[in-house]
């Protein structure tokens, strides 16, 4: 596991041409931050609901973003995917605009179970498919006017091995809304796999899953961060954060701590950022 940051603490146009969609994995040092945000403030029309935020995240890691509910993880998350943008600030992913990452189909998306309507009448396999949709859009005329279900052995590749990367090969024709919980959480990280996205953003990925599912999605993690990708993952199980990810980011509106998850998760900090509230798994310590 890479633990190489620093514990650090604080107060408060595409270019011309078509731009490539081939997966970027490779970082070094003179690589630009995966993440990037200098002074950003969001908001939904009233207070701040992350203010002054200035944080970059290195590239092939896998970074955890912890805090107390109304911290303003999941509007992050908006600002990375190009859902919203801040009032103020910039936010650069990988030294580009998001508009431009998503042109490039870099960034993928897994959301959490309730933002999902499972009554959809789609299988499984559709769902990983449309993961492959911006690099269908990519193929150039007249491919890309092809159907889905008529995609070329490269995209249906891609489906396959995703859908054995989180062992759900067998299930593939199955309905997604018939699936468990866990099932349904392997597949929409299958749908971001096939996207070869160069940074994946985890929202709740381990809430409501069997133990099995944990551990296939724990063991794709850490395939995936070691092919050169970067994962951000949003959660409140802080036990699970000591033991897996490389770099912990502590937030509430805006950063409080950041660094290796020892360092980061420490009562002080944590005390400090829950402001007295409930925190997962340390509020018995605390006492």
């Amino acid at each position: 596991m890479m633990q190489n940051a620093e514990t650090t603490m604080t107060e408060s146009s595409p270019e011309g041409g078509q731009p490539s969609t081939a997966p970027e994995t490779a970082t070094s040092q003179t690589d630009p931050p995966a993440v990037e945000t200098r002074n950003v403030t969001a908001t939904y029309g009233g207070p701040p609901v992350l203010k002054e935020l200035n944080l970059a995240i290195s590239g092939g890691e896998l970074t955890a973003l912890i805090g107390p509910n109304g911290a303003g993880k999941s509007t992050f998350f908006k600002l990375l995917s190009g859902v919203m943008r801040p009032v103020i600030g910039e936010v650069r992913v990988f030294g580009r605009s998001i508009r431009e990452q998503r042109v490039r189909s870099a960034i993928a998306y897994v959301p959490q179970e309730e933002s999902i309507d499972w009554d959809f009448p789609i299988s499984v396999r559709s769902v990983v498919l449309a993961g492959r949709f911006g690099r269908m859009r990519a193929d150039g005329f007249p491919r890309r006017l092809i159907p889905p279900w008529m995609a070329s052995a490269t995209h249906r590749q891609a489906v396959e091995k995703a859908l054995e990367a989180v062992e759900m090969e067998d299930l593939a024709h199955r309905p997604i809304g018939a699936l468990s919980g866990g099932q349904k959480k392997r597949v929409f990280l299958a749908r971001a796999l096939a996207q070869d996205a160069r940074i994946l953003l985890l929202d709740e990925p381990l809430a409501g899953v069997d133990s099995r599912s944990a551990e296939v999605i724990f063991d794709v993690f850490r395939r995936t961060r070691d092919e050169g990708r970067t994962l951000l993952l949003v959660t409140h199980d802080l036990a699970s954060v000591e033991k897996y990810a490389d770099r912990a980011v502590l937030l509430n509106r805006t950063v409080m701590a950041t660094g290796a998850p020892s360092k980061v998760m420490t009562l002080e900090n944590l005390a400090r950022a829950f402001e007295g509230g409930y925190i997962p798994g340390r509020s018995e310590a605390a006492r």
